[in-house]
């Protein structure tokens, strides 16, 4: 079952914030947990409850959920500097599964007395309040690498790191396969190629008409006339528009199921993956579409808490 977002449920859901809560007032900010959050966005005529789950997940939410009666000092410092401020953009950095909250005032961005909410979905995560200059003012987690401080207030949070997926070319997919050990199959050596992921890398073999499982060591042609090679690169065509789609308007988003041993219909079907792109490995599975991605992480992850709180 999927955990957390990949890099395309990132670029997804902030293509959706952009367009449902850029010019929406901050009014209020809770802890649901010690991990998670719950920013309300309002305007006049809407509210708009955004969960963010460090490390995890961001997306929408219609469920009602619990919330801390005493915040923490973390919630306590978001409050202060971001209740009631505008949210003037927001941003993935880069293909990294990292979003940028901007809160800037009337001057402009670079001006002082603008705030940024910086999201970590990956690794541990974390959750880090800047000023304009992207110094730290609070962080949900003080970072160490190598006994050196990584991430703690009075540091400035480095931008220049982030990496943004590429049209793909012969020569270094070529020399990324022929890295492959004998063992390896098609699916796992380009699961970590580039910056497309596991999910629209495999969807990427399946468009090419090749074989998960084949053997890159064994049975992957990789001369220069290669049908195989010219079958990848014109799939990793169209998974590059696929990127660039989803960072462009608002997308259905899609929940598979685990097919059930008998063929039959469930009623309580075993949820397995969620994304905002039917991709090919999942076509033929049960699933269900949702009108916006969002709303189907919600649903996902809603149910995987229902299923924690039935086992306790």
């Amino acid at each position: 079952m999927k955990q957390r977002f990949t890099a395309l449920d990132v670029r997804a859901v902030v293509t959706a914030y952009q367009q449902r809560l850029v010019g929406l007032r901050l009014q209020g900010i809770y802890d649901v947990n010690p991990k998670t959050f719950l920013f309300k966005f309002t305007k006049p005529d809407s509210k708009h409850l955004v969960l963010i789950e460090s490390g995890i997940r961001t997306h929408t939410t219609e469920y009602v959920r619990d919330k801390s009666i005493t915040p923490s000092s973390f919630c306590m410092k978001l409050r202060k500097h971001l209740k009631t401020r505008r949210l003037t953009r927001v941003r993935q950095l880069g293909m990294d599964r990292v979003i940028d909250f901007e809160f800037a005032v009337a001057a402009g961005p670079e001006a002082e007395g603008t705030y940024h909410v910086v999201c970590e979905f990956y690794a541990s995560g974390n959750v880090i309040l800047t000023d304009h200059q992207y110094n730290i003012v609070a962080l949900l987690r003080v970072v160490h690498i190598e006994d050196a401080k990584a991430f703690a207030v009075g540091m400035r949070y480095e931008l220049q790191g982030a990496r943004d997926v590429e049209r793909v070319e012969r020569a270094p997919l070529v020399e990324h396969l022929r890295r492959a050990a004998p063992k390896d199959s098609l699916k796992r050596v380009l699961a970590t190629f580039g910056m497309y992921g596991p999910a629209l890398s495999e969807h990427v073999v399946l468009r090419a008409g090749l074989s998960p499982s084949l053997k890159v060591a064994t049975a992957l042609d990789l001369g220069p006339e290669s049908p195989q090679i010219a079958a990848l690169l014109a799939a990793y065509a169209e998974a590059y528009d696929i990127v660039e789609q989803l960072g462009q308007g608002t997308h259905p988003g899609y929940i598979s199921y685990l097919p059930q041993r008998d063929g039959e219909p469930s009623d309580d079907p075993v949820f397995d993956d969620f994304g905002p792109w039917l991709f090919d490995q999942y076509a033929s599975r049960p699933h269900k579409q949702f009108a916006t991605f969002s709303d189907a992480a919600d649903v996902f992850f809603s149910n995987i808490e229902a299923q924690r709180l039935r086992s306790k």
